[in-house]
């Protein structure tokens, strides 16, 4: 990608040859293929230089990516009322599902809104199965393979294996009433977890809960803003301090509880 001195972007090959000028406000490259939007039109196009559709769509997107030995991309187009499943030529897919609205992962998994309610699907070996048994209404990809789903206003997490079929098993029983993902481990297993207004630590992995939901509360609120270090407070205005390496609650000299109280309560003023 190149950015001219307008602050307009444009695609370049390898030798430097243009294939798109310099005219886009911003450009999306997907594998062989790149989004291209101005003030005027969104542009799907291929990286050899043509344009596979144009037109006066409000937004282009990733529809899903399939996770097999021949991986291919499907992509969205919104406009005028209604939505288009495209692939890398440009050919319209799955019209016979009558999609009204998407909530795409960035991965093989895709939430389907229909008339009739919104979906699981999975596009694998350039189909798309869907899965109306699971009931999810809400997945949200959190990185390796790893997702916060939701069913009924209560959270779980699901495991998708790469180029396996999904089905009930990859999705843990959603009981929490809210999680957020711990940046720590690499696999994105450990998640901070909510259940009635207290808070703990629960391992996907293991499919246990390693720090009891038994906290007031958690700082700082950003995970991930202080190192890897996450401080919980319990009813009796105790601080103690976890570390993603050990499943246990450390304890905090005087000087260290003081300074989380006086960083908390600044915090909590602030917002």
């Amino acid at each position: 990608m190149i950015k001219d001195e307008n602050n307009k972007w444009g695609l370049a090959n390898a030798q430097g040859h243009f294939l798109f000028p310099c005219y886009f406000d911003s450009i999306e490259v997907f594998e062989q293929n790149a989004i291209l939007k101005d003030s005027s039109q969104i542009l799907l196009a291929n990286l050899r230089g043509d344009t596979i559709t144009y037109g006066s769509y409000s937004e282009v997107g990733l529809f899903a990516r399939s996770e097999t030995e021949k991986s291919t991309t499907l992509f969205y187009a919104k406009g005028k009322g209604d939505v288009r499943i495209i692939n890398e030529r440009g050919e319209e897919r799955f019209q016979e599902l009558d999609i009204i609205d998407l909530e795409t992962t960035g991965k093989s998994l895709v939430l389907i809104h229909r008339t009739e309610g919104k979906v699981l699907a999975q596009f694998q070996n350039d189909g798309l199965k869907l899965f109306p048994n699971l009931n999810i209404n809400l997945i949200k990809s959190v990185g390796s393979y790893y997702y916060i789903y939701q069913i009924e206003g209560k959270y779980g997490v699901g495991k998708q294996y790469y180029g396996k079929e999904i089905d009930s098993s990859n999705f843990k029983a959603a009981v929490f009433d809210s999680l957020i993902p711990i940046s720590g481990p690499r696999d994105f297993s450990l998640y901070l977890a909510q259940k009635n207004g207290f808070w703990g630590v629960y391992d996907a992995r293991l499919d246990s809960i390693i720090i009891a939901i038994d906290q007031v509360d958690y700082f700082p609120k950003k995970v991930g803003e202080n190192g890897q270090w996450i401080y919980f407070v319990d009813a009796n205005n105790v601080w103690k301090g976890y570390y993603y390496t050990s499943p246990k609650l450390n304890s905090l000299m005087p000087a260290a509880q003081k300074k989380l109280t006086e960083q908390y309560l600044a915090s909590e003023k602030e917002n």
